[in-house]
C-alpha cells in the first residue's frame, strides 16, 4: 500500500467517526483533523495535572484572583514555575505520532510528562495531590472528553513497594485494565469517557499510569494519578469546577469540533476476566523523527500540510526536511518553512518562529505542489530517517 494511500485510509476511518475538517485525496473529499487537535485527560482518580489545575484555581480564588493560577500545593507551585502550559491545558499531555510505540519512545523517568512542556511533572514526590481509594475495590474511571475521538484506554498500576521518591519506570508497572471506546456520558466536568474496573490489591501510595491510544491516528495521551489506598490522608486539591475548562485560543491551529460520539453507549465494556495486553513494546524501535502529511489534491496539483516530530530527549535546533517524491511533484512554494528543489528531492528548512522542536514536542508546516501526489521514498531530518504516517 502507498504511503498517501495508507494515509488516506488511516483518517478515512477518522471521517467515519464524525471528526472535522477537510481532506481531498485523488479526487474525493473525506473528513479529517491534523495531528495533535485532540485533547482529554483523567478527572477521576484525578491526574497530576487536573489535581494542579484545581489546587490553582482555588488558590487564585482565595487570593481573591479568580481564574489566576496560584497553587499553594508546593510541588504544583514547582511546575507552575517550569511552565504555566500544563495548567490551562491539563488535558494535553500527548506525543501525536508514537503510533503506539510507548516503551520504546519514553525513557523511564519521563512516563508522567513524555513532552517537553509537561516535563515538571515528571518529579519524583509524596506531596503529589491524591485520591483515596480502596483496596481491591470496583472503580469508575472518569475521563476528559474535551475532544473525543476512539480509541484505546491502557490502565497500569505500580507495583506493590513501589517508592513514589524514585522516578517512575516501565518496570514500576503493571497493566490491570484495558478498554475500547467507552461511552462518553454527562460528568460533574462536562462530557466524560466513564467505565467500570477492579482495582488491584495494594497498600499506601501509588500512581495509576493511563495511556488513551487513538486508533484513528498516530497520537496518544499519558497521566499520571496518584492514589493512597486504605489509611492514607488524600490532598484535596480544591473543589472541582462544573467545566474542565477552555482550550487557550491559538491563531495556528484550526478549530476542532468534537463531533458525533465514536461509541455506541450500549456497547459493553472489555471483559474484565480477560487478561489485558501489554500495548506497550512493538517489532521495531521508532526512529529519532516521525513525519506525517495531510493531502488535499485536485486535478493539477495538491497541497499538503505536514507534522515532524522528534522523537528523542534532545531539543533540535535549527532543522532541514528532505523529501524525496517517487513521482514528478514539483514543489512551487511553502509557507512555515523555506524550500529548494533538487530533482525529486525537496528540502524544507525551517522559518525563523519554527526552528526549535523541544524533545518529544512537534512542528508543522505546508506546501504547495503540481502533479499527482507520489510516494515519498524517503524522507530525512537533518539527515536522519524518519518514520512516515
Amino acid at each position: 500500500m502507498s504511503i498517501w494511500s495508507a494515509f488516506r485510509n488511516r483518517w478515512a476511518k477518522f471521517a467515519a467517526g464524525g471528526a472535522i475538517g477537510s481532506l481531498l485525496v485523488l479526487g474525493s473529499v473525506v473528513t479529517t483533523s491534523a495531528p495533535a487537535s485532540s485533547h482529554g485527560g483523567m478527572v477521576y482518580p484525578a491526574t497530576r495535572t487536573y489535581n494542579c489545575y484545581l489546587d490553582g484555581l482555588a488558590g487564585g480564588d482565595a487570593a481573591g484572583q479568580g481564574g489566576n493560577m496560584l497553587p499553594t500545593n508546593p510541588i504544583c507551585k514547582e511546575a507552575l514555575d517550569y511552565s504555566s502550559y500544563p495548567f490551562y491545558t491539563w488535558y494535553g499531555n500527548l506525543l501525536p505520532l508514537v503510533d503506539g510505540r510507548h516503551q520504546e519512545t519514553i525513557p523511564d523517568g519521563k512516563l508522567c510528562g513524555p513532552g517537553a512542556q509537561f516535563d515538571a511533572f515528571n518529579t519524583p514526590s509524596e506531596h503529589w495531590p491524591t485520591t483515596a481509594l480502596e483496596s481491591g475495590d470496583d472503580i469508575t474511571f472518569r475521563y476528559a472528553a474535551t475532544v473525543p475521538h476512539p480509541g484505546w484506554w491502557y490502565q497500569y498500576i505500580t507495583k506493590e513497594g513501589w517508592d513514589p521518591s524514585q522516578p517512575l519506570s516501565w518496570d514500576d508497572l503493571e497493566l490491570f485494565d484495558e478498554v475500547l471506546d467507552p461511552p462518553i456520558v454527562q460528568g460533574s466536568t462536562g462530557p466524560e469517557y466513564q467505565w467500570d474496573a477492579q482495582l488491584p490489591e495494594r497498600s499506601g501510595q501509588h500512581i495509576i499510569f493511563s495511556i488513551w491510544e487513538r486508533t484513528d491516528s498516530p497520537e496518544s495521551f499519558y497521566n499520571c494519578s496518584d492514589v493512597v489506598f486504605g489509611g492514607g490522608d488524600p490532598t484535596d486539591p480544591g473543589e472541582e469546577p462544573t467545566d474542565p475548562g477552555e482550550e487557550p485560543t491559538d491563531p495556528g491551529e484550526e478549530p476542532t469540533d468534537p463531533g458525533e460520539e465514536p461509541t455506541d453507549p450500549g456497547e459493553e465494556p472489555t471483559d474484565p476476566g480477560e487478561e489485558p495486553t501489554d500495548p506497550g513494546t512493538g517489532p521495531d524501535d521508532p526512529r529519532e523523527c516521525a513525519v506525517a502529511f495531510e493531502v488535499n489534491s485536485w486535478n493539477s496539483g495538491y497541497t499538503a500540510e505536514v507534522t515532524v516530530a522528534n522523537n528523542t530527549m534532545d531539543q533540535v535546533d535549527g532543522w532541514d526536511l528532505a523529501v524525496t517524491f517517487a513521482g514528478d511533484d514539483s514543489v512551487q512554494q511553502s509557507w512555515s518553512s523555506t524550500v529548494s528543489q533538487s530533482g525529486k528531492t525537496a528540502t524544507f528548512t525551517n522559518a525563523a518562529w519554527n526552528s526549535t522542536i523541544a524533545h518529544h514536542g512537534a512542528v508543522s508546516f505546508g506546501f504547495l505542489a503540481n502533479g499527482a501526489p507520489s510516494d515519498p521514498t524517503e524522507v530525512t531530518l537533518n539527515g536522519e530517517p524518519c518514520d512516515l504516517y
